[in-house]
């Protein structure tokens, strides 16, 4: 079903003389599947070029499925959904056992970054690819906080 916002006669035709509407969005209902999808494009003035656009690309996605290609791409996002969800985020002073007193430079945190590293990075027998992610990720938040 394709839906836009234009006045249409009772066959379905766009209505001869009516204003062109202020959105010229177009979104395209379909099931795949057996899922409900929807693509919707307004990047373009016209709803012609809406439509052109959301063509090119169902055309697109009916070679990929032609070809095998629309396999890889479930395989692939497979493996997206079966990560695990990302824990609750740690405040940076608290990854970086950081003391409220002590002043925050560019110099101490990347000191600090360089001593729990040594710790927490995969390599090391206490280390994790989980622990060392939320380390550069508090060094990020702490460095951003600070200006740097």
């Amino acid at each position: 079903m394709l839906s836009t916002n234009y006045e249409l006669r009772l066959d379905g035709a766009p209505r001869a003389g009516a204003p062109r509407p202020d959105d010229t969005g177009i979104a395209v209902y379909f099931t795949y599947k057996n899922r409900p999808m929807v693509m919707a494009r307004d990047a373009f003035d016209r709803a012609e070029e809406n439509i052109r656009s959301l063509t090119l690309a169902l055309q697109a996605l009916r070679s990929l499925e032609r070809h095998g290609g629309s396999t890889m791409m479930e395989r692939a996002f497979e493996g997206f959904a079966a990560l695990p969800a990302p824990a609750a985020m740690k405040p940076w002073r608290v990854v970086f056992g950081w003391d409220d007193g002590e002043p925050a430079t560019v110099g101490a945190i990347e000191k600090r970054f360089r001593e729990l590293s040594k710790t927490r990075h995969p390599d090391m027998q206490t280390g994790s690819h989980e622990k060392m992610a939320e380390l550069s990720r508090a060094r990020a938040e702490a460095l951003q906080e600070i200006g740097a």
